[in-house]
């Protein structure tokens, strides 16, 4: 989920933040610097898009608290572009401190809490740290069966990064197995020529050939 709709959905749940002319000119500033973080994250300009987000999570933590959804928001895109940047020391202390803080004061339901779940399994499984990236991505994974379902594209999403990890740690049976309902939900859904199947099928596609080599 962009950072973008991370912050359309903050506006709607955190008015105890937002209480006076003075807080919401705040918001209005750190979250031009985000959108303009994102904008960058999305360009692959990952250096300046974390500088963007460093700003606004500083901002943030100054001037409306260090729980507030906003510098949770700048927290998960500082540690995205860390991680891509392959600083992942900072990009797990960036997404640990993320879940335990959007769990204990935005709930686990809230997509901060979600999205810092799936970076920190992401993480893992980079690093090959199989079994803890394995418990994220399925609490992650019935997070989203609760809030929108099993056949919304935001769960079949979550279903390939656990599909990608089986694969990673040669579980081939249940990487196929998850593979596959992803893309029946994504194809159902979005269609055969959105990028998530097709990423999905090119994992698919990886997993095929690593089973040939048997």
């Amino acid at each position: 989920m962009k950072t973008a709709l991370l912050l359309a959905f903050c506006f709607f749940v955190d008015p105890v933040f937002c209480q006076n002319a003075d807080s919401l000119a705040v918001v209005r500033e750190v979250e031009q610097a985000l959108r303009t973080a994102d904008s960058l994250y999305d360009l692959a300009k990952y250096q300046e898009s974390r500088s963007s987000a460093r700003k606004a999570e500083k901002l943030a933590e100054k001037k409306l608290g260090s729980k507030h959804p906003r510098r949770l928001a700048a927290t998960l895109l500082k540690g995205k572009c860390d991680m891509e940047l392959g600083k992942n020391k900072r990009a797990r202390s960036a997404f640990l401190e993320l879940r335990q803080t959007a769990g204990e004061t935005l709930g686990k339901m809230h997509p901060l809490y979600h999205e810092s779940l799936l970076n920190l399994g992401t993480l893992y499984c980079r690093e090959g740290e199989y079994a803890r990236a394995e418990p994220c991505f399925l609490e992650a994974m019935a997070i989203m069966q609760k809030v929108v379902g099993a056949s919304h594209p935001e769960y079949a999403k979550t279903l390939t990064l656990l599909g990608w990890l089986y694969l990673e740690e040669g579980k081939y049976q249940k990487a196929e197995a998850i593979l596959l309902e992803a893309m029946q939900i994504i194809e159902r859904s979005l269609g055969k020529d959105h990028k998530d199947y097709r990423h999905a099928a090119e994992l698919l596609k990886r997993l095929n050939q690593k089973m040939k080599q048997q």
